[in-house]
């Protein structure tokens, strides 16, 4: 007789639920043993897998409140160990609103010194004076600094 079989006949809050590592129609369910009791359809969990135990994330398709568990398996049922819940939903949110928002500097940073130097090879090219006869050329605060002093704001 399979020892998780045992195990449910004497305890009375273990349950099982039928979960999927991978969406779609040929998604293969699994069963696993739990007493999380407020598990539900559309959770995400972390369960044990393969022969070392690896934990991996799986999403319940479906609650048993009676186990369902063949008596006779010759495999080992193993555990949903936890759900994945919304702590680690919110950590994901926070870390992909912090790569968007590290992206999105790097990307004005990039284009500011790409900007840079363009203008700073223009100014090579034709000098301040041809340039600024240009009127959509614009040299504002980020403009090449020229080594007399011409083209800083300041000066």
């Amino acid at each position: 007789m399979n020892e998780a079989y045992k195990l449910s006949l004497v305890i009375d809050q273990i349950k099982t639920a039928s979960v999927i590592f991978e969406e779609g129609p040929r998604a293969k369910q699994y069963t696993y043993l739990t007493v999380i009791e407020d598990l539900k359809e559309g959770d995400e969990v972390i369960v044990e897998t393969g022969a070392s135990d690896a934990l991996k994330v799986a999403t319940v398709v479906s609650v048993h409140e009676e186990p369902e568990i063949e008596p006779n398996a010759p495999y080992r049922y193993r555990w949903i160990l936890s759900t994945a819940g919304t702590t680690a939903r919110r950590e994901q949110e926070r870390l992909q609103l912090l790569e968007k928002q590290a992206l999105a500097i790097m990307k004005s940073a990039e284009r500011k010194e790409a900007k840079r130097q363009v203008r700073e090879r223009l100014v090579e090219i034709y000098g301040k004076e041809t340039l600024s006869k240009i009127d959509c050329i614009n040299f504002r605060d980020d403009q090449p600094q020229l080594e007399d002093g011409e083209g800083d704001p300041n000066a």
